[in-house]
């Protein structure tokens, strides 16, 4: 008799262990241009922050896939405190399992936004750039049944 195993059990907390934080801050970029100055140096001093504004039943600082959010709102703030920043540019890569809405005929999987020619001074205020992804791609159905229960059970004491 030739023995078949039965589908293999998987936690439901391993399905899409995708953990982050909410809120990522570039470190400080300088760059050179011969329109920066006796110097030719920008330093531009550009800073970028991405904050994933989704609506989710966990806590605020954790982006877990695993809420199966159809949808995020994901915003990118990007601004400048030092000198003028000539050809600044956006680039978000998106991946192929998530989609955006632009057009019906775009299959492209990067956003490039021009940010200025050249981006001034901003301050402390980050020009926010929103950017509404449709995640539904990303989750797959699984072909083996989800345990949420431990993996060890409770032993029983005979009396």
């Amino acid at each position: 008799m030739v023995h078949v195993p039965g589908p293999k059990e998987v936690n439901s907390w391993m399905l899409h262990p995708f953990l982050g934080e909410r809120h990522f801050v570039s470190c400080p970029l300088q760059f050179a241009n011969p329109a920066c100055g006796a110097d030719n140096i920008c330093y531009a001093d550009l800073q970028m922050r991405m904050m994933d504004m989704s609506v989710g039943a966990l806590e605020k600082l954790v982006v877990c896939f695993r809420e199966r959010k159809t949808q995020r709102n994901l915003t990118v703030g990007v601004g400048k405190l030092g000198e003028n920043a000539y050809a600044a540019r956006l680039r978000m890569t998106i991946p192929h399992q998530f989609s955006f809405v632009i057009s019906r005929s775009c299959t492209a999987t990067q956003i490039l936004c021009e940010l200025g020619d050249p981006l001034g001074f901003t301050g402390r205020n980050l020009r926010p750039f929103v950017f509404q992804l449709n995640t539904a791609g990303a989750f797959r159905e699984l072909d083996e049944p989800v345990n949420d229960q431990p993996t060890t059970s409770p032993k029983r004491i005979r009396s």
